[in-house]
């Protein structure tokens, strides 16, 4: 709300997934500080993002990794709104048009908002055009809650990236977030 202080704290911590320089893994917390009876009323399950990822707009080609080595291109026309998919790995991709490409790796996930913003194919930062992935759950997020969640990002071309994903797969397709006082 414009002019109004969040009643959240959000903490992150970022570092390289050990043994595997294209990767980075990515802890997040989110402490909700609300008053109990604020006009955002109780805690009932709600999408959340986990997280929402903005790419330069380059990014343009977006596939779902469906494991053993296998991608299927996922086409939406510029948002929002955006695409809506589930991925049975929880991995997606973007790609540029060289074949470098940003996965995400969010075991969390229940399904996958992606898409392009604007047209154009733009590699500057700044430029309001850019590619979204965003990997969401269904949290009943209350007044005091707190949320833990990791995601990972890995970066590299496609045999590159899956490579990584398989060895992510395997050490922490089990891992899901954690939510204290949900009520």
């Amino acid at each position: 709300m414009q002019n109004e202080d969040a009643a959240a704290l959000m903490k992150q911590l970022t570092t390289f997934e050990p043994g595997m320089k294209n990767v980075i893994v990515v802890r997040n917390q989110i402490v909700c500080g609300r008053a109990k009876k604020d006009r955002w009323g109780p805690a009932h399950k709600s999408p959340q993002e986990v997280p929402a990822l903005y790419f330069t707009r380059n990014f343009a080609t977006f596939k779902n990794y469906l494991g053993k080595g296998k991608w299927k291109s996922e086409r939406q026309a510029p948002g929002p709104p955006w695409g809506k998919t589930k991925s049975p790995t929880n991995v997606m991709a973007c790609f540029e048009k060289s074949g470098q490409g940003i996965a995400v790796f969010s075991p969390s996930a229940l399904s996958w908002n992606f898409g392009p913003h604007g047209n154009g194919n733009s590699t500057n930062p700044a430029a309001g055009p850019c590619s979204h992935l965003a990997p969401v759950a269904r949290v009943n997020l209350g007044p005091r809650s707190t949320l833990t969640y990791r995601y990972w990002i890995i970066a590299g071309t496609e045999a590159e990236i899956t490579t990584s994903v398989d060895l992510l797969i395997k050490r922490h397709a089990n891992e899901k977030l954690t939510l204290t006082n949900p009520e």
